[in-house]
């Protein structure tokens, strides 16, 4: 029964802590969310408690309960290197496979009974993710804006000018478009290409200049943000 109530506090433990990264990163719309986190520390509390189970009931006293632990911080790269995209001329998700990462870490200090350590690694992550990358963006709020065009090559280069050097704002990520997406919130027509790029504005003047200056430039043909 102890063994019973040691692993069912362990496990909700973890996927509690997990959790609280996951929804970070759900919120943020990255490609490995809650329940990615979740299950990735659940599996590596539970692998580090199969190994103190071993350890505690073999014969072997020279069992190294460690080996169980490095295998489960080795294999989540596969997990993490799934999460890293490349999206038009950007690389995302580099957060988010250390994240993933760093959950694992949780999941084994869980598993190995170190709760402190693993609820102070918990609420630094957390913070790390969400109050620096405030703190990085200086307060400024994404802006998705998307932008139609007939040439890639012939606009690209003067868009992201723009943005940049005329109106001072930060680019996050450039993303060309399908388009023979089916989705329909994007507006394009049959032969013209659609540029995708988060960006953060000062302010929603800024934002509106933006438009208008995109508007202006030879070969767009429609702008509009989400």
């Amino acid at each position: 029964m102890r063994q019973v109530i040691d692993a069912l506090f362990k496990i909700m433990l973890a996927a509690m802590l997990s959790g609280i990264i996951g929804y970070e990163r759900a919120h943020s719309h990255r490609p490995a969310g809650l329940r990615t986190h979740i299950l990735v520390a659940i599996g590596s509390t539970l692998v580090m408690l199969t190994a103190v189970y071993m350890n505690d009931t073999a014969n072997n006293a020279s069992l190294d309960v460690s080996r169980m632990s490095a295998s489960v911080i080795t294999g989540i790269g596969f997990i993490g290197a799934g999460t890293i995209l490349r999206e038009g001329f950007s690389v995302k998700g580099l957060t988010t496979a250390a994240s993933l990462w760093a959950v694992a870490c949780i999941g084994t200090a869980v598993g190995g009974g170190y709760i402190t350590g693993a609820i102070v690694a918990t609420i630094v992550t957390y913070l790390t993710l969400n109050s620096l990358k405030r703190f990085v963006l200086k307060g400024s709020v994404g802006k998705t804006v998307y932008i139609e065009v007939e040439s890639i090559e012939k606009e690209l280069s003067a868009i992201t000018s723009l943005i940049k050097d005329r109106f001072n704002t930060s680019i996050h990520s450039t993303e060309i478009i399908n388009t023979t997406s089916a989705d329909k919130k994007y507006k394009h027509k049959k032969n013209n290409y659609v540029i995708k790029i988060l960006t953060f504005p000062k302010n929603d003047k800024v934002l509106s200049k933006i438009v208008s200056g995109l508007k202006e430039l030879e070969g767009v043909e429609d702008v509009y943000v989400e």
